[in-house]
């Protein structure tokens, strides 16, 4: 859990004999399969941080394939039907070895009355992020709530007053309730912050002692990667600026939007409980 305030700019691709044929398809069988058994390695090294996921998706690439290059082999006879089957079976084997391996982190949405709507911008510039953790951000439950109850929420200001110290203000206790599954962050968009260039917040679980996570984004003062940098927070349990500018951890005041993962960024984002 963090709070940091963000400022709100950033340094923001003659015909051949039958059996002379079956000897050239043989020999190019052989001239063909070291190029199948070279990639292996390349797409085992993408699967390294997440054997688990990597191997039941190379077992069932493997039986989709075999059973592609039985049929396959079983139409055109032979070698030729190996080679086809073989190269069927690596791009079956890749497809599903990438599906299931990849994993999802889910999050609610709420958004207060008058807030306007940018989480498919702000989950899609997400997602080009935790690709390099092979964890894709999924929306469940989305909900906007009523003026009337917004307006409980932030006062006369209109305004989320934030925490400052390790105890959440009454007004992000009433917020955080709102919109919530077990097991699942739920991510807020209020107008402003009281902090006027704070940019988000986390609420993380081993901070403030809060059944599951929330993220809180300011919809005044939010860029691009609020989202993702705030997700991160939670998903890392760590409240931490690394003094980094690419780095998507970095505050705000230096950040530069390349926004790379550390692989011990990426090996913690993983093991979050809320990566399924």
């Amino acid at each position: 859990m963090h709070q940091h305030a963000e400022p709100k700019t950033a340094t923001q691709a003659p015909a051949p004999r039958q059996q002379d044929g079956a000897r050239r398809l043989e020999r190019r069988a052989h001239v063909r399969a070291p190029a199948l058994s070279q990639a292996a390695p390349a797409a085992a090294r993408d699967h390294d941080a997440d054997d688990r996921d990597g191997a039941v998706g190379a077992t069932i690439g493997g039986i989709l394939g075999g059973a592609i290059g039985i049929a396959a082999g079983a139409l055109l006879g032979g070698v030729a039907g190996a080679i086809i089957g073989g190269a069927l079976g690596a791009l079956a084997g890749a497809g599903v070895g990438y599906l299931v391996g990849r994993r999802t982190v889910t999050i609610n949405v709420t958004r207060l009355s008058g807030v306007a709507d940018t989480t498919d911008v702000d989950v899609a510039r997400a997602n080009q992020i935790y690709k390099q953790a092979d964890v894709h951000v999924s929306t469940g439950s989305e909900v906007t709530l009523s003026p009337t109850v917004s307006a409980s929420i932030l006062g006369a200001d209109n305004a989320l007053a934030n925490f400052t110290g390790n105890t959440l203000t009454p007004e992000e206790t009433q917020l955080i309730s709102h919109n919530r599954m077990p097991g699942r962050i739920t991510a807020y968009y209020v107008p402003r912050f009281s902090n006027a260039g704070l940019r988000g917040e986390a609420i993380r679980p081993s901070r403030f002692g809060v059944t599951d996570p929330s993220v809180v984004v300011g919809a005044n003062t939010r860029v691009l990667d609020t989202l993702a940098h705030e997700l991160g927070h939670v998903l890392t349990n760590d409240g931490s600026h690394p003094n980094v500018a690419t780095n998507l951890m970095a505050s705000g005041a230096i950040r530069n939007f390349t926004d790379n993962l550390t692989p011990a960024q990426i090996s913690a984002i993983q093991s979050s409980p809320y990566v399924r």
